[in-house]
């Protein structure tokens, strides 16, 4: 799927598909390791994904806070604070390895995917709205058309 910018969010949603195939497993250390796995995959395109749509705009960030900031101000996340938590989770992953760690992290990859939730669907809103203008830029910039279609 293709959104602002021509963004293709393809390996995102495939990503967070994954996640969620992961957590509907009954959780084993397993299934909790694999839930952790694809949750650093996309948290990683998230951010990354983000980091495109803000670069489009012609804002230059380049790390996940600062992003995370940013896309809180345009309204993509409704917790900042949630998201910071997200990116500590994914820092824990990278530079420390325990089984209480691990189970933290599992918690914090379910909430993660339900946020990842709203986000993609106002992504997909971005992507219908970008759709929508350039459906009506046609119309508006070809007389054939509005002829064709009766349009005033």
């Amino acid at each position: 799927m293709i959104i602002e910018s021509n963004i293709d969010i393809s390996s995102l949603l495939d990503a967070h598909k994954s996640l969620k195939e992961a957590i509907a497993q009954p959780k084993n250390d397993f299934i909790r390791d694999s839930v952790i796995q694809r949750f650093e995959c996309t948290y990683e395109l998230t951010w990354k994904t983000f980091k495109r749509i803000l670069t489009g705009w012609g804002k230059v960030v380049n790390s996940p806070k600062p992003i995370f900031r940013e896309i809180f101000h345009e309204g993509f996340i409704d917790n900042l604070d949630q998201w910071f938590g997200f990116a500590d989770a994914r820092n824990e992953t990278v530079h420390t390895y325990n089984r209480k760690t691990a189970e933290n992290v599992y918690q914090v990859a379910l909430t993660f995917s339900n946020e990842l939730n709203s986000v993609i669907s106002k992504l997909v809103t971005l992507a219908i709205n970008r759709l929508w203008r350039q459906v009506l830029s046609f119309f508006q910039n070809n007389k054939k058309a509005q002829r064709l279609y009766q349009l005033p």
